[in-house]
């Protein structure tokens, strides 16, 4: 048994590895306050670099509506800079004390509710490299957590007491989560930049 599970470990860490948290989020709640906004007017999204600070992904989110008979409530599209866009849909679930709600976001590809959707893909082809996508869960675009499959390995940290060296053992840092800066005025982005 110990064998199998050491193999299904080491088969689960080959192949091209991106992390959920360096890629651009769309968080449901975000999402939220576009919908639930009475003005109804497109909201401003922008990702950066933790490390470098650059701009790394910038879309506007609207809700959407048509005018013919089909109930569009709760759907919103997302607009990249560079023309392209996807409807995404949205749905509310009870939550099990007080009559309250909370909003998921549908992933185009497998149908289900998730808190979050991704906008890049892991390329399979070149190691930790990703390419632009619609946005979807974090399955169906192939990446993984950080602390998935020991990737949070743990690394030594020297001390030296009294004349003696001991090596004390501890994990590495989680990585940040890349959320979004969201504007309602596409003129305040010049205080992120």
């Amino acid at each position: 048994m110990r064998a199998s599970v050491s193999r299904a470990r080491e088969a689960r860490d080959l192949g091209a590895r991106v992390n959920c948290e360096g890629v651009p989020r769309l968080p449901a709640g975000a999402v939220a306050w576009v919908l639930d906004d009475p003005r109804q007017v497109p909201y401003l999204m922008v990702w950066k670099d933790q490390r470098s600070e650059k701009v790394i992904e910038a879309v506007r989110v609207c809700a959407y509506s048509r005018s013919d008979s089909l109930d569009w409530t709760g759907w919103l599209e997302v607009k990249r800079t560079d023309g392209t866009h996807v409807l995404i849909r949205t749905i509310e679930r009870p939550l099990p004390r007080n009559g309250g709600k909370v909003r998921f976001v549908v992933c185009p590809l497998c149908q289900k509710p998730r808190r979050t959707l991704y906008g890049w893909r892991v390329n399979r082809t070149r190691a930790n490299s990703v390419f632009l996508t619609s946005w979807e869960c974090w399955e169906c675009a192939g990446l993984r957590y950080a602390s998935e499959g020991g990737a949070l390995r743990l690394r030594p940290l020297p001390i030296v007491l009294e004349g003696r060296l001991f090596v004390i053992r501890e994990n590495s840092l989680r990585p940040e989560s890349c959320w979004p800066y969201v504007f309602v005025n596409p003129l305040d982005v010049k205080s992120i930049l």
